[in-house]
């Protein structure tokens, strides 16, 4: 049987795995003749925000008109919801979006009913509350992982791009993500870094943009441009509700050395992405031309090769999905989806404002597929399953998501070619169980 070792963003295969291909089956086969009734199982995975309190204010967080609106799920529509949804198959859990989710006062006694079950779990914090998740690190397991969002080398970026609430260094967060992983080695400790690039006015652009090729090769303008050059210094970085953010992109490297010095296992670029007001959809490359496009591709290349450099073999450098396909020059590509977004059957996001079909429209209406308590009885989870299955068939992803340049783009096109095929499901080969999170 093929393995799925390091394949962190390989949806496809995630859904080929021994305890996920039965359903990956059996949604196709309902797919292809929706008026069988659909499965009776619920997502593999879901994202779980325990509250909307965060002691961040982070001006590019694309849930920043979420956060601190006062919602928090409760523990006992955590634990019904938890519970329902091991019973429907349910294997692995995110603590993420919407808030800081150690802020929430049943942190441990949730994190404890999780592993209870025996999910596989994620957790991302900002890290100022780290001792929280310390005292629930001997219940975590070699699959699960914490991942800290920090997104900055220096001490004065971090603080410019998170304005924390609370007195706390860069450095703090460190040495406690270092006793994090002392107390147990297991755990999957990550590093995550968005890239905030700097975008340099009409008159600073060069006049013979680089191709994709040279791109790809790194060939030109690679030390000045890698530091940020005259063009780049005069313009700031991305620019969210008026404000440019201050650019990150040439501390990649150094972000990568930190990583390695504080005992990280790996750490995660990622692009900013911006929630467009008027639509409310995430957005990747908001407003950016094509000759930016190339400037920022070539920079964000340059500097990577240096973090892989920084990072030797000690450390691994993972590069989101939506990363790889700017670098390709093939941004667009992923904005393309099918008319039906097959994976919202397999992930779903609970909050306090709802159930949610997709993380990118978290606290979007139209995404909304049931109140918080969606999960918390039998009863209620067919009515969710229902709303569910409507939304499967009417949310039009090739119209309503051409601007998010999607995660799930290569497995959701995969499973539509699937289904318009004549290929029998059964011809769909296993690979083993490794990693359930989607």
């Amino acid at each position: 049987m093929e393995r799925m070792k390091n394949r962190e963003h390989d949806f496809i295969t995630k859904l080929r795995q021994a305890s996920t291909i039965r359903r990956l089956r059996e949604y196709i086969i309902w797919q292809r003749d929706r008026t069988k009734k659909p499965p009776d199982s619920g997502p593999v995975s879901i994202n779980l925000d325990l509250t909307s309190a965060c002691n961040f204010a982070c001006p590019f967080c694309v849930d920043s008109a979420l956060i601190n609106t006062g919602g928090s799920l409760s523990l006992s529509e955590v634990k019904k919801a938890i519970d329902i949804l091991h019973k429907k198959g349910l294997l692995s859990v995110i603590l993420l979006g919407g808030g800081e989710p150690t802020l929430h006062k049943d942190f441990a006694e949730i994190v404890g009913h999780i592993k209870a079950k025996k999910l596989g779990l994620g957790i991302v914090t900002n890290g100022t509350r780290l001792d929280k998740v310390k005292e629930i690190a001997g219940l975590l397991k070699g699959k699960d992982w914490v991942r800290i969002s920090l997104d900055a080398a220096k001490e004065e970026t971090f603080k410019a791009l998170h304005h924390p609430k609370v007195k706390v260094s860069l450095g703090e967060i460190l040495k406690a993500a270092k006793g994090l992983k002392e107390k147990n080695p297991k755990v999957s400790l990550g590093y995550s870094f968005v890239i905030i690039w700097d975008l340099p006015s009409p008159a600073d652009l060069p006049a013979d943009p680089p191709s994709p090729s040279e791109v790809a090769g790194g060939l030109r303008r690679t030390e000045a441009l890698a530091e940020g050059g005259a063009g780049f210094a005069k313009a700031g970085g991305v620019q969210i509700n008026g404000k440019r953010l201050p650019p990150n992109i040439g501390q990649m490297p150094e972000a990568t050395r930190l990583a390695r010095e504080y005992s990280f296992d790996y750490i995660s670029f990622k692009p900013c992405l911006v929630r467009l007001p008027d639509s409310q959809r995430e957005s990747l490359l908001a407003g950016v031309g094509k000759n930016e496009e190339d400037d920022i591709r070539e920079k964000i290349w340059i500097n990577l090769q240096k973090a892989k450099t920084a990072g030797g073999n000690k450390i691994k450098i993972l590069e989101s999905v939506n990363l790889k396909a700017m670098l390709a020059g093939e941004a667009n590509r992923i904005k393309q989806q099918p008319k039906r977004c097959h994976l919202q059957s397999f992930r779903t996001v609970v909050s306090p404002l709802g159930i949610f079909h997709c993380p990118a429209f978290r606290g979007v209406e139209k995404a909304k597929i049931a109140e918080s308590d969606g999960y918390t009885s039998e009863t209620k989870f067919q009515a969710t399953q229902k709303m569910l299955a409507r939304s499967i068939a009417t949310f039009d992803a090739s119209r309503e998501c051409q601007v998010v340049g999607c995660f799930y783009h290569e497995v959701n096109w995969w499973i539509e070619d699937f289904i318009n095929s004549k290929q029998d499901v059964t011809k769909i080969e296993a690979v083993e169980d490794d990693n359930f999170f989607l």
